[in-house]
Protein backbone atom coordinates (compact mmCIF):
# COMPACT_ATOMS: atom_id res chain seq x y z
CA UNK A 1 0.00 0.00 0.00
CA UNK A 2 1.51 3.41 -0.83
CA UNK A 3 2.58 5.47 2.20
CA UNK A 4 2.26 9.27 2.49
CA UNK A 5 5.59 11.02 2.60
CA UNK A 6 5.99 14.49 4.12
CA UNK A 7 8.29 17.07 2.60
CA UNK A 8 11.89 17.00 3.91
CA UNK A 9 12.81 19.25 6.86
CA UNK A 10 15.39 21.99 6.41
CA UNK A 11 18.95 21.07 7.35
CA UNK A 12 21.05 22.84 10.04
CA UNK A 13 22.78 25.96 8.82
CA UNK A 14 20.27 26.56 6.08
CA UNK A 15 17.75 29.42 6.22
CA UNK A 16 14.48 28.51 7.91
CA UNK A 17 12.40 28.49 4.83
CA UNK A 18 9.65 26.01 4.30
CA UNK A 19 8.57 25.47 0.77
CA UNK A 20 5.01 24.26 0.31
CA UNK A 21 5.40 20.92 -1.35
CA UNK A 22 2.35 18.79 -2.19
CA UNK A 23 2.09 15.35 -0.62
CA UNK A 24 2.91 12.42 -2.77
CA UNK A 25 2.46 8.70 -2.28
CA UNK A 26 5.33 6.31 -2.64
CA UNK A 27 5.48 2.60 -2.16
CA UNK A 28 6.99 0.81 0.84
CA UNK A 29 10.07 -0.05 -1.16
CA UNK A 30 10.63 3.58 -2.08
CA UNK A 31 10.13 4.61 1.57
CA UNK A 32 12.61 2.03 2.75
CA UNK A 33 15.06 3.34 0.22
CA UNK A 34 14.69 6.87 1.59
CA UNK A 35 14.88 5.86 5.28
CA UNK A 36 17.92 3.82 4.66
CA UNK A 37 18.65 0.15 4.43
CA UNK A 38 19.75 -0.17 8.10
CA UNK A 39 16.54 1.30 9.54
CA UNK A 40 14.36 -1.00 7.43
CA UNK A 41 16.37 -4.05 8.52
CA UNK A 42 16.01 -3.08 12.22
CA UNK A 43 12.23 -2.68 11.94
CA UNK A 44 11.65 -6.31 11.00
CA UNK A 45 13.03 -7.91 14.27
CA UNK A 46 11.22 -5.30 16.37
CA UNK A 47 7.86 -6.17 14.85
CA UNK A 48 8.48 -9.88 15.41
CA UNK A 49 9.41 -9.31 19.10
CA UNK A 50 6.26 -7.27 19.79
CA UNK A 51 4.06 -9.97 18.28
CA UNK A 52 5.70 -12.67 20.48
CA UNK A 53 5.22 -10.59 23.64
CA UNK A 54 1.56 -10.08 22.88
CA UNK A 55 1.07 -13.81 22.45
CA UNK A 56 2.78 -14.61 25.83
CA UNK A 57 0.77 -12.01 27.79
CA UNK A 58 -1.88 -13.76 30.01
CA UNK A 59 -5.51 -13.08 29.33
CA UNK A 60 -7.16 -11.01 32.06
CA UNK A 61 -10.44 -12.84 32.63
CA UNK A 62 -12.28 -13.76 35.78
CA UNK A 63 -12.33 -17.47 36.57
CA UNK A 64 -16.09 -17.58 37.01
CA UNK A 65 -16.76 -15.64 33.81
CA UNK A 66 -18.55 -17.63 31.09
CA UNK A 67 -16.72 -18.54 27.95
CA UNK A 68 -17.33 -16.24 25.02
CA UNK A 69 -19.74 -17.51 22.41
CA UNK A 70 -18.15 -19.06 19.35
CA UNK A 71 -17.84 -16.93 16.31
CA UNK A 72 -20.50 -17.56 13.65
CA UNK A 73 -19.20 -19.70 10.82
CA UNK A 74 -19.76 -18.50 7.33
CA UNK A 75 -22.05 -20.71 5.30
CA UNK A 76 -20.41 -22.06 2.13
CA UNK A 77 -21.83 -20.67 -1.09
CA UNK A 78 -24.51 -22.77 -2.75
CA UNK A 79 -23.93 -24.30 -6.20
CA UNK A 80 -26.32 -22.93 -8.73
CA UNK A 81 -28.07 -25.18 -11.30
CA UNK A 82 -25.73 -24.02 -14.03
CA UNK A 83 -22.61 -24.84 -11.99
CA UNK A 84 -21.64 -21.32 -10.78
CA UNK A 85 -21.24 -19.94 -7.24
CA UNK A 86 -22.82 -16.87 -5.68
CA UNK A 87 -21.02 -15.74 -2.47
CA UNK A 88 -23.34 -15.16 0.46
CA UNK A 89 -26.42 -16.75 -1.11
CA UNK A 90 -27.93 -19.98 0.02
CA UNK A 91 -30.00 -22.52 -1.86
CA UNK A 92 -33.44 -21.53 -2.91
CA UNK A 93 -32.69 -17.86 -3.52
CA UNK A 94 -32.96 -18.24 -7.28
CA UNK A 95 -35.94 -19.88 -8.98
CA UNK A 96 -35.07 -23.13 -10.76
CA UNK A 97 -34.48 -22.89 -14.48
CA UNK A 98 -36.93 -24.66 -16.79
CA UNK A 99 -35.80 -28.11 -17.95
CA UNK A 100 -36.46 -29.25 -21.50
CA UNK A 101 -38.63 -32.30 -22.07
CA UNK A 102 -36.60 -35.49 -21.95
CA UNK A 103 -33.53 -33.79 -20.42
CA UNK A 104 -32.01 -34.77 -17.07
CA UNK A 105 -32.83 -32.20 -14.33
CA UNK A 106 -29.80 -30.51 -12.73
CA UNK A 107 -28.60 -31.65 -9.33
CA UNK A 108 -28.79 -28.88 -6.69
CA UNK A 109 -27.45 -28.80 -3.16
CA UNK A 110 -29.40 -31.15 -0.91
CA UNK A 111 -31.14 -32.98 -3.79
CA UNK A 112 -30.17 -36.63 -4.34
CA UNK A 113 -29.19 -37.54 -7.90
CA UNK A 114 -31.87 -39.29 -9.97
CA UNK A 115 -31.80 -43.07 -10.02
CA UNK A 116 -31.05 -44.42 -13.52
CA UNK A 117 -33.57 -46.92 -14.91
CA UNK A 118 -32.57 -50.58 -14.84
CA UNK A 119 -30.95 -51.86 -18.04
CA UNK A 120 -33.23 -53.93 -20.27
CA UNK A 121 -32.69 -57.62 -20.73
CA UNK A 122 -30.58 -58.73 -23.73
CA UNK A 123 -33.61 -60.26 -25.44
CA UNK A 124 -35.71 -57.11 -25.01
CA UNK A 125 -32.84 -54.89 -26.11
CA UNK A 126 -32.26 -56.92 -29.26
CA UNK A 127 -36.00 -56.94 -30.04
CA UNK A 128 -36.22 -53.18 -29.47
CA UNK A 129 -33.20 -52.53 -31.67
CA UNK A 130 -34.63 -54.74 -34.40
CA UNK A 131 -37.93 -52.83 -34.34
CA UNK A 132 -36.52 -49.31 -34.04
CA UNK A 133 -33.42 -49.72 -36.19
CA UNK A 134 -33.99 -52.19 -39.02
CA UNK A 135 -30.85 -53.56 -40.64
CA UNK A 136 -29.68 -51.39 -43.54
CA UNK A 137 -30.39 -52.62 -47.02
CA UNK A 138 -27.10 -53.43 -48.76
CA UNK A 139 -26.51 -51.22 -51.77
CA UNK A 140 -25.43 -52.82 -55.00
CA UNK A 141 -21.90 -51.90 -56.03
CA UNK A 142 -21.67 -48.97 -58.41
CA UNK A 143 -21.07 -50.11 -61.97
CA UNK A 144 -17.60 -49.35 -63.16
CA UNK A 145 -17.30 -47.35 -66.38
CA UNK A 146 -16.78 -49.57 -69.40
CA UNK A 147 -13.23 -49.78 -70.65
CA UNK A 148 -13.16 -48.85 -74.34
CA UNK A 149 -11.78 -51.54 -76.58
CA UNK A 150 -8.62 -50.68 -78.49
CA UNK A 151 -9.20 -49.26 -81.93
CA UNK A 152 -8.94 -51.61 -84.88
CA UNK A 153 -7.78 -48.85 -87.23
CA UNK A 154 -6.20 -45.50 -86.32
CA UNK A 155 -4.96 -42.79 -88.67
CA UNK A 156 -2.93 -39.90 -87.28
CA UNK A 157 -1.77 -36.81 -89.20
CA UNK A 158 -3.47 -38.02 -92.37
CA UNK A 159 -2.76 -35.60 -95.23
CA UNK A 160 -3.79 -36.11 -98.83
CA UNK A 161 -3.35 -33.80 -101.80
CA UNK A 162 -5.24 -34.30 -105.06
CA UNK A 163 -2.81 -34.11 -108.01
CA UNK A 164 -4.32 -31.09 -109.73
CA UNK A 165 -2.96 -27.83 -111.01
CA UNK A 166 -3.54 -26.06 -107.68
CA UNK A 167 -2.17 -28.93 -105.55
CA UNK A 168 -4.52 -27.90 -102.75
CA UNK A 169 -4.64 -30.47 -99.89
CA UNK A 170 -7.98 -32.22 -99.59
CA UNK A 171 -7.26 -33.49 -96.05
CA UNK A 172 -4.77 -31.93 -93.66
CA UNK A 173 -3.69 -33.48 -90.34
CA UNK A 174 -6.78 -35.69 -89.94
CA UNK A 175 -7.11 -38.04 -86.92
CA UNK A 176 -9.53 -40.94 -87.28
CA UNK A 177 -10.10 -44.16 -85.30
CA UNK A 178 -12.56 -47.05 -85.76
CA UNK A 179 -13.42 -49.24 -82.75
CA UNK A 180 -14.96 -52.73 -82.55
CA UNK A 181 -18.76 -53.11 -82.51
CA UNK A 182 -19.26 -49.59 -83.88
CA UNK A 183 -20.92 -48.27 -87.00
CA UNK A 184 -19.56 -44.90 -88.09
CA UNK A 185 -21.34 -42.68 -90.60
CA UNK A 186 -19.26 -40.38 -92.83
CA UNK A 187 -21.56 -37.68 -94.15
CA UNK A 188 -20.99 -34.47 -96.08
CA UNK A 189 -21.87 -32.52 -99.19
CA UNK A 190 -21.26 -33.84 -102.68
CA UNK A 191 -17.61 -33.54 -103.70
CA UNK A 192 -16.26 -33.02 -100.18
CA UNK A 193 -14.03 -36.11 -100.35
CA UNK A 194 -16.07 -38.88 -98.68
CA UNK A 195 -15.26 -41.53 -101.29
CA UNK A 196 -11.61 -40.41 -101.37
CA UNK A 197 -11.37 -40.86 -97.60
CA UNK A 198 -12.90 -44.33 -97.95
CA UNK A 199 -10.29 -45.21 -100.59
CA UNK A 200 -7.52 -44.05 -98.22
CA UNK A 201 -8.93 -46.23 -95.43
CA UNK A 202 -9.10 -49.22 -97.79
CA UNK A 203 -5.50 -48.80 -98.98
CA UNK A 204 -6.33 -47.98 -102.60
CA UNK A 205 -4.80 -44.52 -102.26
CA UNK A 206 -1.62 -43.47 -100.48
CA UNK A 207 -1.34 -40.48 -98.13
CA UNK A 208 0.71 -37.55 -99.41
CA UNK A 209 2.63 -36.85 -96.18
CA UNK A 210 5.27 -39.06 -94.65
CA UNK A 211 4.15 -37.92 -91.20
CA UNK A 212 0.97 -40.00 -91.52
CA UNK A 213 0.87 -42.82 -88.96
CA UNK A 214 -1.27 -45.95 -89.33
CA UNK A 215 -2.04 -48.43 -86.55
CA UNK A 216 -3.87 -51.59 -87.60
CA UNK A 217 -4.69 -54.19 -84.92
CA UNK A 218 -2.02 -52.73 -82.64
CA UNK A 219 0.72 -52.78 -85.32
CA UNK A 220 2.13 -49.39 -86.32
CA UNK A 221 3.10 -48.78 -89.94
CA UNK A 222 5.28 -45.81 -90.81
CA UNK A 223 6.03 -46.63 -94.43
CA UNK A 224 3.16 -45.66 -96.69
CA UNK A 225 3.46 -48.56 -99.13
CA UNK A 226 3.56 -51.19 -96.42
CA UNK A 227 0.60 -49.53 -94.73
CA UNK A 228 -1.42 -49.56 -97.97
CA UNK A 229 -0.68 -53.26 -98.53
CA UNK A 230 -1.76 -54.11 -94.97
CA UNK A 231 -5.00 -52.17 -95.43
CA UNK A 232 -5.91 -53.91 -98.70
CA UNK A 233 -5.51 -57.29 -97.01
CA UNK A 234 -7.50 -56.44 -93.86
CA UNK A 235 -10.27 -54.12 -95.12
CA UNK A 236 -13.34 -55.17 -97.08
CA UNK A 237 -14.73 -52.48 -99.41
CA UNK A 238 -18.22 -52.51 -100.93
CA UNK A 239 -18.23 -49.88 -103.71
CA UNK A 240 -21.19 -47.75 -104.72
CA UNK A 241 -21.61 -49.32 -108.18
CA UNK A 242 -21.55 -52.99 -107.24
CA UNK A 243 -22.58 -54.13 -110.74
CA UNK A 244 -19.19 -53.07 -112.10
CA UNK A 245 -17.38 -54.93 -109.30
CA UNK A 246 -18.87 -58.38 -109.98
CA UNK A 247 -16.46 -60.77 -111.73
CA UNK A 248 -18.27 -64.10 -111.39
CA UNK A 249 -20.85 -65.42 -113.83
CA UNK A 250 -23.07 -66.73 -111.03
CA UNK A 251 -23.77 -66.03 -107.38
CA UNK A 252 -21.79 -69.09 -106.30
CA UNK A 253 -18.82 -68.16 -108.47
CA UNK A 254 -18.88 -64.59 -107.20
CA UNK A 255 -18.71 -65.81 -103.61
CA UNK A 256 -15.93 -68.37 -104.16
CA UNK A 257 -13.78 -66.63 -106.77
CA UNK A 258 -10.17 -65.83 -105.81
CA UNK A 259 -10.52 -67.43 -102.39
CA UNK A 260 -7.22 -68.60 -100.97
CA UNK A 261 -8.85 -70.63 -98.23
CA UNK A 262 -11.36 -73.39 -98.67
CA UNK A 263 -14.96 -72.10 -98.67
CA UNK A 264 -17.50 -74.85 -98.09
CA UNK A 265 -21.09 -74.82 -99.43
CA UNK A 266 -22.33 -74.62 -95.84
CA UNK A 267 -20.39 -71.38 -95.35
CA UNK A 268 -21.89 -69.94 -98.53
CA UNK A 269 -25.46 -70.90 -97.59
CA UNK A 270 -25.06 -69.62 -94.00
CA UNK A 271 -23.72 -66.27 -95.24
CA UNK A 272 -26.51 -65.86 -97.80
CA UNK A 273 -29.08 -66.56 -95.09
CA UNK A 274 -27.45 -63.94 -92.87
CA UNK A 275 -27.71 -61.22 -95.54
CA UNK A 276 -31.24 -62.19 -96.61
CA UNK A 277 -30.43 -63.96 -99.89
CA UNK A 278 -31.30 -67.48 -98.82
CA UNK A 279 -34.03 -67.77 -101.48
CA UNK A 280 -31.77 -66.67 -104.35
CA UNK A 281 -30.47 -69.39 -106.69
CA UNK A 282 -26.72 -69.98 -106.56
CA UNK A 283 -26.64 -70.19 -110.36
CA UNK A 284 -28.32 -66.83 -110.96
CA UNK A 285 -26.07 -64.21 -112.62
CA UNK A 286 -25.36 -61.19 -110.38
CA UNK A 287 -26.57 -58.55 -112.93
CA UNK A 288 -30.02 -60.17 -112.87
CA UNK A 289 -30.53 -59.26 -109.20
CA UNK A 290 -32.19 -56.07 -107.99
CA UNK A 291 -30.23 -53.14 -106.58
CA UNK A 292 -30.80 -54.14 -102.97
CA UNK A 293 -29.90 -57.78 -103.70
CA UNK A 294 -26.69 -56.72 -105.42
CA UNK A 295 -25.71 -54.72 -102.29
CA UNK A 296 -26.38 -57.77 -100.15
CA UNK A 297 -24.38 -60.02 -102.47
CA UNK A 298 -21.37 -57.69 -102.35
CA UNK A 299 -21.65 -57.59 -98.56
CA UNK A 300 -21.83 -61.39 -98.37
CA UNK A 301 -18.71 -61.62 -100.54
CA UNK A 302 -16.77 -59.51 -98.03
CA UNK A 303 -18.14 -61.37 -95.00
CA UNK A 304 -16.85 -64.66 -96.40
CA UNK A 305 -13.32 -63.25 -96.17
CA UNK A 306 -13.39 -63.41 -92.38
CA UNK A 307 -11.35 -63.71 -90.22
CA UNK A 308 -8.89 -61.91 -92.50
CA UNK A 309 -11.26 -58.96 -92.93
CA UNK A 310 -11.00 -56.75 -89.83
CA UNK A 311 -12.98 -53.76 -91.11
CA UNK A 312 -15.90 -53.26 -93.46
CA UNK A 313 -16.33 -50.12 -95.60
CA UNK A 314 -19.43 -49.33 -97.66
CA UNK A 315 -19.84 -46.50 -100.16
CA UNK A 316 -23.47 -45.32 -100.51
CA UNK A 317 -25.13 -48.68 -99.73
CA UNK A 318 -28.64 -47.13 -99.85
CA UNK A 319 -28.28 -45.38 -103.22
CA UNK A 320 -30.88 -46.54 -105.76
CA UNK A 321 -32.67 -48.81 -103.27
CA UNK A 322 -36.39 -48.59 -102.48
CA UNK A 323 -37.82 -47.99 -98.99
CA UNK A 324 -38.31 -51.61 -97.92
CA UNK A 325 -34.83 -52.65 -99.06
CA UNK A 326 -33.27 -49.61 -97.34
CA UNK A 327 -34.70 -50.63 -93.97
CA UNK A 328 -33.55 -54.21 -94.52
CA UNK A 329 -29.97 -53.13 -95.35
CA UNK A 330 -29.88 -50.83 -92.30
CA UNK A 331 -31.01 -53.67 -90.02
CA UNK A 332 -28.45 -55.99 -91.64
CA UNK A 333 -25.60 -53.53 -90.98
CA UNK A 334 -26.78 -53.23 -87.38
CA UNK A 335 -26.22 -56.97 -87.00
CA UNK A 336 -22.94 -56.99 -88.91
CA UNK A 337 -21.31 -54.39 -86.63
CA UNK A 338 -21.39 -56.86 -83.75
CA UNK A 339 -18.83 -58.97 -85.64
CA UNK A 340 -16.56 -56.25 -87.08
CA UNK A 341 -16.53 -52.43 -87.22
CA UNK A 342 -18.35 -50.77 -90.10
CA UNK A 343 -17.80 -47.38 -91.76
CA UNK A 344 -20.49 -46.15 -94.15
CA UNK A 345 -20.26 -43.20 -96.53
CA UNK A 346 -23.64 -41.66 -97.32
CA UNK A 347 -25.21 -38.30 -98.05
CA UNK A 348 -28.69 -39.55 -97.05
CA UNK A 349 -28.30 -41.16 -93.60
CA UNK A 350 -32.05 -41.71 -93.08
CA UNK A 351 -32.52 -45.26 -91.80
CA UNK A 352 -28.84 -45.63 -90.85
CA UNK A 353 -29.06 -43.10 -88.02
CA UNK A 354 -30.91 -45.63 -85.86
CA UNK A 355 -28.00 -48.12 -85.93
CA UNK A 356 -25.07 -45.66 -86.06
CA UNK A 357 -22.79 -45.14 -83.05
CA UNK A 358 -20.89 -42.11 -84.36
CA UNK A 359 -21.46 -39.57 -87.12
CA UNK A 360 -18.46 -37.78 -88.65
CA UNK A 361 -18.94 -34.79 -90.92
CA UNK A 362 -16.42 -34.64 -93.75
CA UNK A 363 -15.64 -31.14 -94.99
CA UNK A 364 -13.22 -30.14 -97.69
CA UNK A 365 -12.88 -28.92 -101.19
CA UNK A 366 -12.86 -30.71 -104.49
Amino acid sequence: MPLPVSPPLPMAGSPRRIRSTPFCFVSAGAAAGRLGTAAAAAAVPAAAASAAAAAARPTRRRPDAPAPPPLPQRRPPARLPYGGFTPGRGPGRHPPRPVAAGATPPVTAGTPPPTPPPPPSPAAASRHDADAYPPPTPRPPAPSPPIPAPAVLTFRHLTYTVPTLSDAPLFTDVHLSLHPSQLVLLIGANGCGKSTLLALLAGFRTPSSRATELTLDGVRYRRRRRAAAALRAAVGLVPQRTSDAFLGRSVLEELTLFRDDVTTPDDVRRTLDAVGLGAVSLLAPPPSLSGGQQRRLALASQLLRQPRVRLLLLDEPLAGVDGGARRGIAALLGRVKAALPVAVVTHQPGELLGVADRVLVVGGGG
